[in-house]
């Protein structure tokens, strides 16, 4: 797992990747300036992972493969980009970047609590304070997009197929968590890493507990 604050220009990252026609070409019509930057990032810490670059592709479903036949999964949030690799089986992650929040505001992902949240996830995350709250809720998003793309074949509805199992807070912890879709059955254990600027949930999928 490696995690990248993207405090460079776009000319600063190219520095760090040196030359590449293929990426160049890949990136040229890529107009959001954050996008590009997120991408180049994302590049620079697979050349870090491998002391060499590795182009990524896209498969039918929409997941990232690396070239080497190696397993990737990408997330970015804010300036934060991250990569978890791995040799032998697929792999998942989502980082969220840490809001800075006034008292009368409320967070992004608690506006859209009720979208992801079940009854069972808002029954034991309302006994908290008010910011353990937003913090849990932050956490049960990023974990169901884990779980999202571990499946990733789509079709899914956050709310009723993937539910996350009560947990208490932390800074490191672990869930567990389960797909409910009527083609594929399955337990994970996630793994969460909470930072002061950002956090993440991460998770295998050979991981399973059922």
């Amino acid at each position: 797992i490696l995690v990248w604050e993207i405090l460079e220009s776009e000319s600063d990252l190219w520095q760090m990747l040196g030359a590449c026609d293929a990426l160049e070409n890949a990136l040229k019509d890529l107009k959001h300036a954050q996008r590009r930057l997120e991408r180049l990032a994302t590049y620079v810490l697979i050349k870090t992972h491998f002391n060499a670059l590795q182009a990524v592709s896209y498969n039918a479903d929409g997941k990232p493969v690396l070239a080497n036949g190696q397993f990737i999964s990408i997330s970015h949030s804010g300036p934060f980009v991250g990569i978890i690799i791995s040799r032998t089986h697929a792999v998942a992650m989502d980082i969220e970047q840490i809001e800075s929040l006034k008292a009368s505001e409320s967070s992004r992902i608690s506006r859209i609590a009720q979208k992801f949240l079940n009854p069972a996830e808002q029954a034991f995350i309302s006994a908290y304070s008010s910011v353990e709250q937003v913090w849990m809720q932050t956490v049960v998003w990023s974990a169901k997009e884990v779980l999202f793309k571990l499946y990733s074949k789509g079709g899914v509805d956050f709310k009723e197929h993937l539910h996350i199992r009560p947990f208490t807070p932390g800074p490191f912890t672990m869930l567990d968590s389960h797909i409910t879709k009527p083609d594929f059955k399955a337990a994970f254990r996630l793994h969460v890493e909470h930072h002061q600027r950002w956090m993440m949930v991460f998770g295998c999928i050979n991981e399973r507990i059922d």
